[in-house]
């Protein structure tokens, strides 16, 4: 169980605790600059590492190893000084390493997390160490979205001004963690982002129910997500929810095949798919089903229908900025809306644990990101991140307002306007 005290707001403590009472040892887990949630500076005035000692105390338990950490450090930097108490503990274990848990918070960091020895001479040790971590990481439905660098030149928190770095006593390696992992997880152990999740398993788990996913189907509105491999949901209204029928992939080399084969079994009225990379095969299905298919572009900044022409044959088109796009759909899974509804078992397993619930999770992740235009940091959906069938999904919320609005290819249809999609 992980002590109250590193939960405590106000409370300032060091805590130094030997998970097999053996010394001297291999390995000690460190984490100097630890804060609960929710506070920003440590009393000696840096910023907090928030929830590092929790994770801290979670690998140091896994490995069975010794862990060190300071709670809202008071009056000095802890791993800035051979002699502060941190070090003091951590030397007491004699220690061949000294792996200290960290974080940021996504605004200056170049990957998400990022791995330091502390000098590039020492790169060789931390490089072998981020190997070991990403050939860990790559199978977690989470986790594996996340990069993973020790390139000295390329991070930015490279500890070269970090005694517990620096010093001979110990080969120290210093890791970056971005605040998605440091969050406590939910109860399936999927990491949070805190205020800046989105969509939470949380919220998932409110939206499940009972009901199988459809092969053929009356009606349906769709989307999908564009790629080597083509992400694909399909929807259609329960109430005035938008309730997932078919969520599947489709290899991109027969997408066009395919998808046209799912559009008229499903009786799909409007399906949204990206324009690009794979224009040619977008316009191709559209071709096919000119008067259901819509090209999606992230260009405007306001949601906008239109058309283009191509060799003299005319496609419909819808555009909207990236940022309001993706808010629009998060809304729906909030607690007030619940306008979303996806099946409680997927393929033979509990949805929560499916490939679809990791890419909304991940997907509706924002990070800290240098807007050019305002000059200042501002919170943006993460891009470089497996997300995919959170934009199918996207698409096809943009399908049902295009067709209940009459503003589709296919016209109003048979719906009733939803409004707020």
């Amino acid at each position: 169980m992980i002590p109250d005290e590193l939960y405590d707001p106000s409370g300032t403590s060091l805590l130094s605790h030997d998970f097999d009472d053996r010394s001297p040892t291999h390995l000690v887990v460190g984490a100097p600059h630890h804060a609960p949630a929710g506070v920003r500076r440590l009393k000696c005035d840096r910023v907090a590492d928030q929830n590092s000692g929790l994770l801290a105390w979670q690998i140091a338990q896994a490995a069975r190893v010794p862990v060190v950490i300071v709670t809202n450090a008071e009056e000095e930097d802890p791993n800035k000084s051979l002699d502060s108490g941190y070090c003091e503990a951590v030397s007491s274990y004699e220690p061949n390493i000294l792996f200290e848990v960290h974080g940021h918070g996504g605004g200056r960091a170049c990957f998400d997390l990022e791995v330091s020895a502390g000098s590039s001479t020492r790169a060789v040790h931390a490089a072998t160490f981020a190997d070991a971590l990403s050939d860990q990481m790559i199978q977690h439905p989470i986790l594996g979205g996340l990069t993973v660098s020790a390139d000295f030149d390329a991070i930015h928190y490279k500890a070269r001004y970090t005694a517990t770095m620096q010093t001979e006593r110990w080969l120290g390696i210093h890791v970056e963690f971005p605040l998605m992992v440091r969050k406590r997880g939910n109860r399936r152990g999927l990491p949070d982002a805190g205020e800046r999740q989105r969509i939470t398993a949380e919220q998932l788990a409110a939206v499940l129910e009972d009901y199988h996913p459809a092969q053929t189907a009356q009606w349906t509105v769709g989307g999908a997500d564009v790629g080597d491999t083509c992400h694909v949901a399909f929807a259609d209204l329960a109430g005035e929810r938008l309730r997932f029928v078919r969520l599947e992939t489709v290899p991109a080399d027969r997408m066009v095949d395919e998808l046209s084969a799912m559009i008229t079994a499903l009786g799909c009225r409007c399906f949204v798919i990206d324009a690009k990379p794979f224009r040619t095969e977008a316009r191709r299905l559209a071709r096919r089903h000119p008067e259901v298919v819509v090209l999606q572009y992230f260009k405007e900044q306001t949601f906008r229908t239109g058309s283009e022409t191509h060799e003299g044959i005319t496609y419909h088109t819808v555009s909207e900025d990236r940022e309001d796009s993706l808010d629009a759909y998060c809304d729906l899974f909030t607690s007030s809306r619940r306008g979303v509804i996806f099946p409680r078992y997927l393929g033979g397993r509990d949805f929560l644990d499916s490939e679809v619930a990791a890419h909304h999770l991940k997907g509706s992740q924002k990070v800290e990101t240098l807007d050019r235009r305002l000059g200042k940091m501002v919170p943006r959906f993460r891009k470089v991140v497996d997300n995919h069938y959170l934009m199918a999904g996207n698409n096809a919320r943009k399908a049902l307002v295009l067709l209940s609005q009459g503003r589709g290819p296919g016209g109003l249809g048979v719906l009733p306007v939803f409004g707020g999609l």
